[in-house]
C-alpha cells in the first residue's frame, strides 16, 4: 500500500518495505529511470521510480511521501498482433511480462501498487459482439491499485471488423445483418486512466455491411437472381466478406456474358517518404509494381520497414493499364495505411465495379482489412431480368457500413412476399467502453487518433 502521507513520520524501513533495497543500500541510489524498449530496442518510455521521486539531483524522505510501488504491465514487446488481452491475467499469469521499476520490489505486491499498462503494439479484440474488448482491465484488482493505460506511438488498440452478411436466396432466406464490430478498451476498474500519446491509435472496429436482397422475374419464365454478400468491416482482425446468395430455383442463367471484368496489372506509385522495404527500387516517385489479379480485385502488399526510423507516407496511388496512358473507369481504390502510421503491411486494394461475368448468383463480398472496409458483392443477374440487390459495404473511418440494396428488378413481382430481402449494417463498436456507468474513468489525448464512442456505451464482454 502506499506510504504515509504529509506530516506523517517516515523511515528507510517504510521505503524499502515498499521499494526494496536500494542498489548498494545506498538512498541515492533510488535515483532511478527505468527505460522501456520496443521491438526495434528503441527507447520509447521511461517512468521514475514514482511520480514525484527525483531522478537526479537532491533526493529526500520527503520526496516518498504517499508513493507507492510502481509495475508495468508489457503490451510492448511482441513483434505480432496479440487479441484480447486481459491485462489481470497478464498480470498474474505472466510474470515475464511484468517489469517492477527500478528492480528491486516485490512482483507480487499486488495491493496498493501503480498498476502501468505500456501499450506499443497493436492489439485487436474479439470478433462479432461490440462488447468484446482488445484490451480490458478486468475488475479483479484491490481496491486501492491504481490502473493507469499508456498508448504510445506504435500502439495501436483497435475492435474487430464485423463480418458481412451473407445474400438473399431466391424466395425464402432473407440476407443476413453485417455483424457488429468490436471495441477496443474494455475499463472495468474503477478510477482508471488512459493516456493516449501522440501516433497513438485507439479505434472501434466498423461493422460489417449487409447482404443484399434476392430478385425475381416472372413475366415469361420464373428467373430469380441472390443477393451479394455485405463487405467485411475495417479493424483488427478485419471482418470477412459474406458470401453471395444463390438462385435456388426457377431458370438458371448457363451463360453469364452480360457483364465482364478487366483487372489493371501494375500500381505506380508516387510517394513523400522514405524508409521503404529494400526489396522496392530506389526511385520510389515513378516504381511500378506488379500484381496478380484474384478474387474480386488486386491486392499488393507494400511493407513499411517498423524499425527503420521513418515511416514513409503515400501522397497518391493511380492505377494505369501496363504500356498505355489509358486508364481503368469506375476502379474504386482504398489504401489501407494511415499517414504516419508504422510498422505494418499497406495493401492496397482495387476493385473494378465494371462487372466479374455476372451469373443468377450473387458475388461475395470484399473482406475488410485493418483500415478498410471491404466492398459489397454484385447481386446476381439473370439474364438482364432479374437482379439481386448488392451487398452493402463494410465500414471504416471514411464511410460508415451500409444496408445491402433490395432488389431494382422492375417486374410482376415487386411485393415482399415474393423475394428475400436485404440485411442491414453492422454497429460500430466504442473506441473505449465501461462495465457500466458506476465505473469512472480518465480520459487524456496528447496527440493520438481516437475513433468511437468513448463515453457512453457500456457492457464488457467477460469471456477472457
Amino acid at each position: 500500500m502506499a506510504l504515509q502521507g504529509i506530516g506523517q513520520s517516515i523511515s528507510f524501513k517504510d521505503i524499502k518495505n515498499e521499494f526494496g533495497l536500494p542498489t548498494d543500500n545506498r538512498f541515492g541510489n533510488y535515483r532511478i529511470t527505468e527505460q522501456l524498449k520496443d521491438d526495434c530496442d528503441d527507447v520509447f518510455k521511461t517512468f521514475p521510480l514514482d511520480d514525484g521521486i527525483p531522478q537526479n539531483g537532491q533526493i529526500k524522505f520527503s520526496d516518498f511521501y504517499s508513493k507507492k510501488l510502481n509495475l508495468v504491465v508489457d503490451v510492448f514487446s511482441e513483434s505480432t498482433t496479440e487479441e484480447e488481452i486481459n491485462v489481470y491475467k497478464r498480470y498474474t499469469d505472466e510474470p515475464n511480462k511484468v517489469i517492477v521499476v527500478g528492480g528491486k520490489g516485490n512482483k507480487n505486491k499486488i495491493d496498493g501498487s501503480r498498476i502501468r499498462v505500456v501499450v506499443n503494439q497493436k492489439v485487436g479484440s474479439g470478433i462479432g459482439d461490440s462488447t468484446k474488448c482488445a484490451l480490458r482491465t478486468d475488475s479483479s484488482w484491490p481496491t486501492d491499485t491504481d490502473i493507469i493505460i499508456y498508448v504510445e506511438g506504435k500502439g495501436k488498440i483497435a475492435g474487430a471488423g464485423g463480418n458481412g452478411g451473407r445474400g438473399a436466396d431466391g424466395l425464402s432466406n432473407n440476407a443476413a445483418a453485417g455483424s457488429p464490430g468490436g471495441s477496443a478498451i474494455g475499463v472495468e476498474k474503477d478510477g482508471t486512466e488512459i493516456f493516449l500519446a501522440g501516433g497513438g491509435i485507439i479505434t472501434q472496429g466498423f461493422g460489417g455491411g449487409g447482404g443484399g436482397g434476392a430478385g425475381r422475374e416472372t413475366s415469361k419464365r420464373d428467373r430469380r437472381a441472390g443477393g451479394g454478400g455485405g463487405g467485411g468491416g475495417a479493424g483488427i482482425p478485419a471482418g470477412t466478406g459474406g458470401r453471395g446468395g444463390a438462385r435456388q430455383q426457377g431458370r438458371a442463367d448457363n451463360s453469364p456474358t452480360d457483364e465482364t471484368r478487366g483487372f489493371p496489372t501494375a500500381l505506380l506509385l508516387e510517394n513523400g517518404g522514405s524508409g521503404y522495404n529494400q526489396a522496392f527500387p530506389q526511385n520510389r516517385s515513378t516504381t511500378i509494381i506488379s500484381g496478380v489479379p484474384g478474387g474480386s480485385g488486386l491486392t499488393v502488399n507494400f511493407r513499411i520497414d517498423p524499425c527503420s526510423g521513418t515511416t514513409g507516407g503515400i501522397s497518391g496511388l493511380e492505377i494505369s493499364n501496363a504500356g498505355t496512358n489509358q486508364y481503368f473507369k469506375d476502379v474504386r481504390c482504398r489504401i489501407n495505411k494511415i499517414a504516419g502510421e508504422s510498422g505494418a503491411d499497406a495493401i492496397f486494394r482495387i476493385t473494378n465495379t465494371t462487372g466479374t461475368g455476372v451469373s443468377d448468383t450473387g458475388e461475395r463480398g470484399d473482406d475488410g482489412t485493418e483500415n478498410t472496409g471491404g466492398a459489397g458483392g454484385k447481386g446476381g443477374d439473370n439474364q438482364d431480368q432479374a437482379f439481386g440487390g448488392a451487398g452493402g459495404i463494410g465500414g471504416d473511418a471514411e464511410f460508415d457500413a451500409t444496408d445491402g440494396a433490395n432488389s431494382t428488378t422492375e417486374s410482376f413481382d415487386k411485393v415482399a412476399e415474393n423475394k428475400a430481402l436485404r440485411g442491414v449494417a453492422g454497429r460500430n463498436g466504442a473506441a473505449i467502453r465501461r462495465t457500466s456507468n458506476s465505473i469512472n474513468f480518465s480520459f487524456t489525448n496528447n496527440g493520438g487518433t481516437i475513433r468511437g464512442e468513448k463515453d457512453y456505451d457500456t457492457g464488457v464482454f467477460q469471456s477472457t
